[in-house]
Formats: structure tokens, C-alpha cells, sequence
């Protein structure tokens, strides 16, 4: 939720601070690249102490990251706290790395999904409180950030409680180590010399470069094909959410328990291609609706269920860092997927963004594929 607050209101606090296009791009791209940079750190660290202590110290960076947001002036504080933020959240390897340590193989595509249910209920409840506190700061007369910056940060410091007071450790005793080495180039050399991490970790990063896309090409969509306002746009988010939401909470756990966590994943991915190719031939808002809704069931379906393989395939002494290794392509697909998208819109408009998004996810689904007829989850050492 404090993410979902917060990143609406930066384009407008950058603008009021002096910000360029391509400086708020940077800032958006900052994000993402400490997500890059440090998954696989927090997740070997998780591997190495304990996911406890790693979760509670990502809350905290959570805390410092949004105060500087509410109380930032320029572009700089704004900056910083978009880095403080994406170093914490790169954490996510080791949220998963915990539902990984809880659960069996049968289950654990459902605590999976577990995580991104909260993630898109944060992204349906944020923005509008979001807004609402965005108006109280200007009832109180101060700077917009600031309130919304501050709820965030509350947020964020309950969390913080609760995993004090609350959250067990789940690290087996048989994987505690006593190094830790900045660089694991042992989690990258795994997770690159097993076959089925390169191909199930490499369609999860291909899909998340489009995934990352859907909210750019929605937006340009629907004002240029479909002359949308900005806040019917932001119907079209929230319908999104409620799809990915529901999915997740009643249908990822039937739906791998049916085809496997490759399958499952497989159908989520032909589920986002239908829904790009769908709103390209028409005008027809009802259409773009149905689009909406078949690109939330995309990414209800693929995130949960190629995560929780990733997981299963890798060993438990390195399950964190190989986590790691996968977010990290993960948030490295999240900043080039939109910038191709936007080179696609600059050539062709519309039709180019939604027919290169929709290229990139028969890629996806051509390396999962591999996977699915080769008949099996695991495979040896390459």
C-alpha cells in the first residue's frame, strides 16, 4: 500500500520540482535498478542469517525511504528516496525465500500467490488513498508529498512490528553459513547452469518485461484509440487489480494443481497475449474491458506459478540467492520492457506497442514451452 500511495504522486512532485521527462524517468528507473542490483544480495544474506532479520531490515529501509519522500523538496531527496525504497524492496526474493522455507511443493504455488494477492490489493487500495492524502496536504498547506509520504511510512514501521513481534524465522538450521561474499557468483552460477532455472527463470523475466509494460500501453491506449481521461484509466487499473486479486485467492492453487506450475504459467502468458492482440483491431470499449481483463489474468497467473518453480528447482542451502537471481533479471525486464514499448509507440503508436508487447510474450511462452513438453519440472546440471 505505501508503494502504491507513493509512485502515483512522484510524477507530479518531480514536475513541481523542476524535473525533466527524462530526469522523472531516471528516478522511476532507480527503482528498479537497486532491485536489480540487490536481490540477489539480500537474498544469500536471507540464506546466510535468517529471513527474519533481512525482511525487518528492508522494512526499516522502507520507513527511512518513504520519510525522505515526505519530506523531500527536489529532485535530489526525491532521488534518494526512490533508491532507499528500491533497496528495500529487493527483499522480495527474500519474502519468497520465506513462503518457499513454509511450504510444500503442492502448496507452494498457493503462497506464492499469497504474495502477489497482498501486492495487488496494495496497488487497488494505495492509489486512491493515495489521492485523498494528497488532498489533505493541501488542506493542512503543506508540500503534497508530505502526508502521503508519512502514511506510508506508518505503513510500513506496523510492518516492521508485526515481523518483530510476529514473524518466525524459517531458515532450516542445516543451511546456515558463516561467510558472505557481496558479489554470489555461486546463485548466479546455479541458477545459469541448470537448464530449467534458465529457461523457467529466463520466461519469468521475459514476461515481467511486458507485465512492467501494461500500465504505459494501457495509458497510451486508451487515449489515443479509445480517448480516455486519466481517471477512466485509472477504472481500468483497478479493474485490473480486482482480476489479479481474485485469481490469485481462488484460482492460481486449482490451476497448478491441474497443469503444474509451467502450465499454469503457460496459460496465464496466452491469457496476456490475447488480451494484447484483443485490443489492437477495435474501438470498442467494451473490448478494451474484456483486454483489461484478460491481461490481469496474465499476470495473476505467471508471476505466482513460475516463482514458486524457480523455487522448487533450486536447493535449499542457496534458495534465497537463486530467488535473488531471478528478481533481479526480474527488475532489470522491468526497466528495458517499457523503454521498448515506448521506441514501439514513438514508430507505430498504439498498434507497435501492443504488437511488440505481444512478440515478446510468444518469446516467453516459446521458452516455457521447452519446459512443458520436455515433460518434467527438474533437470540435471547442464
Amino acid at each position: 500500500m505505501g508503494f502504491g500511495i507513493v509512485v502515483p504522486l512522484l510524477a507530479f512532485c518531480a514536475k513541481q520540482y523542476g524535473a525533466s521527462g527524462a530526469t522523472l524517468g531516471l528516478i522511476l528507473g532507480s527503482f528498479s535498478l537497486m532491485q536489480f542490483l540487490f536481490s540477489p544480495v539480500w537474498g544469500r544474506l536471507s540464506d546466510r542469517i535468517g529471513r527474519r532479520p533481512v525482511l525487518m531490515t528492508s522494512l526499516l529501509g522502507n520507513v527511512i525511504g518513504f520519510l525522505a519522500f515526505a519530506f523531500a523538496f527536489n529532485v535530489t531527496m526525491l532521488f534518494a528516496s526512490r533508491i532507499l525504497c528500491g533497496i528495500a524492496a529487493a527483499s522480495i526474493a527474500t519474502a519468497q525465500a520465506y513462503v518457499a522455507d513454509s511450504t510444500d511443493d503442492t502448496n507452494r504455488s498457493k503462497g506464492m500467490a499469497i504474495i502477489g494477492m497482498a501486492f495487488g490489493l496494495g496497488l487497488v487500495l494505495g492509489p486512491p488513498l493515495g489521492g485523498v492524502l494528497s488532498s489533505l496536504s493541501a488542506q493542512l498547506h503543506v508540500a503534497p508529498n508530505r502526508v502521503p509520504g508519512v502514511a506510508a511510512a506508518l505503513l510500513s514501521a506496523s510492518a516492521l512490528l508485526l515481523a518483530f513481534f510476529v514473524l518466525p524465522e524459517t531458515r532450516p538450521p542445516r543451511v546456515a553459513g558463516t561467510g558472505f561474499a557481496w558479489l554470489d557468483h555461486e546463485s548466479w552460477l546455479i541458477f545459469f547452469r541448470t537448464r530449467s532455472l534458465r529457461l523457467g527463470g529466463g520466461a519469468l523475466a521475459v514476461l515481467m518485461a511486458t507485465l512492467a509494460s501494461i500500465a504505459p500501453i494501457l495509458v497510451l491506449v486508451g487515449r489515443d484509440r479509445y480517448t480516455l481521461t486519466a481517471s477512466q484509466v485509472s477504472y481500468l487499473f483497478g479493474l485490473m487489480g480486482v482480476v489479479v486479486v481474485a485469481l490469485q485467492a481462488f484460482v492460481v492453487a486449482r490451476a497448478t494443481k491441474r497443469f503444474g506450475d509451467v502450465g499454469a504459467g503457460v496459460a496465464g502468458a496466452i491469457a496476456l497475449l490475447a488480451g494484447f492482440l484483443l485490443a489492437l483491431p477495435t474501438h470498442q470499449i467494451a473490448v478494451l474491458i474484456v483486454a483489461t481483463c484478460l491481461m490481469g489474468v496474465g499476470q495473476g497467473l505467471c508471476n505466482p506459478t513460475l516463482s514458486a518453480f524457480i523455487s522448487k528447482i533450486a536447493p535449499s542451502s542457496h534458495r534465497g540467492g537463486v530467488l535473488g537471481v531471478s528478481s533481479s533479471l526480474n527488475a532489470l525486464a522491468r526497466v528495458i520492457g517499457p523503454t521498448l514499448a515506448g521506441f514501439a509507440y514513438d514508430a507505430l503508436r498504439a498498434p507497435g506497442a501492443l504488437l511488440s508487447s505481444a512478440a515478446v510474450v510468444v518469446l516467453a511462452i516459446g521458452l516455457a514451452m521447452r519446459l512443458v513438453l520436455a515433460g518434467r519440472t527438474a533437470e540435471s546440471v547442464a
